[in-house]
């Protein structure tokens, strides 16, 4: 009996579809004048943290954050959704192998590089920004291995969906 078990789980193993998704998150913090400040040093712009909920937001300790956008990428297809509200805002989807590019013209982005607790780089700019609309924005990758041969669901409110964080990316953006 005991073998049979085992037979069983190695066969249903053998036939199942396992894949490996990919789901990123991406929280936005609407700053404030007083949230932050910019100095530039050398050639190089730095972001300086001045609000206790803006430094717990970038330490990804921000229990009011809400998920902005949620994308999933499974088996060579591509879906996102875009929340606001609690809403359903948006909702794409691609069925190509191909990489999904967005632009927004109307706004700037850097990426922010950690330099110490409160202060950040601004990757790849050179002079200072406007900083009358901005919003900071942290963005999660995780895996996880699914079986591709039985359906799941996606909770947007879930922020803890996938098994393993692979990186976190912080980025600013402002209107030009």
């Amino acid at each position: 009996m005991h073998y049979w078990l085992v037979f069983l789980s190695f066969f249903s193993f053998g036939f199942c579809e396992i894949q490996r998704a990919k789901i990123s998150q991406t929280y936005a913090y609407e700053a404030s004048a007083q949230d932050f400040s910019q100095q530039k040093q050398n050639d190089e712009i730095f972001i300086q943290i001045l609000s206790t909920s803006l430094l717990e937001f970038m330490e990804s300790n921000h229990p009011q954050a809400k998920i902005d956008t949620q994308s999933v990428r499974l088996n060579g297809t591509f879906t996102e959704f875009q929340t606001s509200n609690k809403n359903l805002r948006t909702y794409s989807n691609s069925s190509n192998n191909g990489y999904h590019f967005k632009f927004n013209f109307g706004d700037i982005v850097f990426e922010l590089e950690k330099i110490d607790e409160k202060t950040y780089r601004l990757k790849h700019a050179t002079e200072l920004i406007n900083t009358t609309q901005c919003k900071f924005i942290l963005q999660k990758d995780l895996t996880s291995i699914v079986d591709g041969s039985k359906d799941f669901v996606i909770n947007l409110d879930n922020q803890y969906y996938f098994s393993k964080v692979l990186a976190t990316h912080r980025y600013i953006q402002c209107k030009k």
